[in-house]
């Protein structure tokens, strides 16, 4: 288990973060691997490491709650950023912050892999969270639509424009 600080605030600039939290995905990481509402023709790619409850969730949940900002979760699939989502909002509201508060941390998350959903876009535009995408994705959408329907596929992957419609500012980040 982590040992998280009691209070953080006052730390950083805005234009340097210099406390937060990072997400990797995979192996029971601290986020959700290819944790997706779509129905996958292998079951190995439904590894939902985030869940309510799970030693993941309990370890970020308590960081948001002590003020830590997410600084990138390696989400793939819209049920892991369902997942981020609710967690920031309960974390935040035990915190007793405002709308304002949340918004000021800049959470984000990573990939835009199999996400956001138009509801997820609404309700991380209100919670302040930033995406940023990676065009690898596109480019691994042939792959994923090997396991999963390729017209969801199709809009669901890296949906930037989708995403500036909805009033979000997506960000462009590789990691490959």
């Amino acid at each position: 288990a982590a040992v998280i600080p009691a209070n953080i605030e006052g730390t950083g600039s805005p234009y340097l973060w210099v406390t937060g939290i990072y997400g990797m995905g995979g192996g029971g990481d601290m986020a959700s691997t290819m944790c997706s509402t779509l129905p996958s023709k292998e079951k190995y790619l439904e590894d939902c490491s985030l869940m309510p409850g799970s030693e993941a969730w309990n370890t970020m949940y308590a960081a948001v709650r002590r003020g830590f900002r997410i600084g990138g979760f390696h989400a793939h699939g819209d049920l892991s950023v369902d997942h981020i989502l609710l967690m920031i909002e309960q974390a935040s509201e035990a915190a007793g912050m405002t709308i304002a508060q949340i918004r000021k941390k800049k959470h984000a998350i990573d990939h835009c892999a199999l996400n956001p959903r138009p509801d997820q876009m609404a309700k991380g535009k209100h919670l302040g969270v930033i995406w940023t995408c990676s065009p690898k994705y596109i480019i691994r959408a042939d792959i994923a639509a090997k396991h999963y329907d390729p017209e969801r596929i199709a809009r669901w992957t890296v949906p930037v424009k989708s995403m500036i419609d909805a009033g979000l500012h997506p960000a462009f980040h590789t990691d490959g």
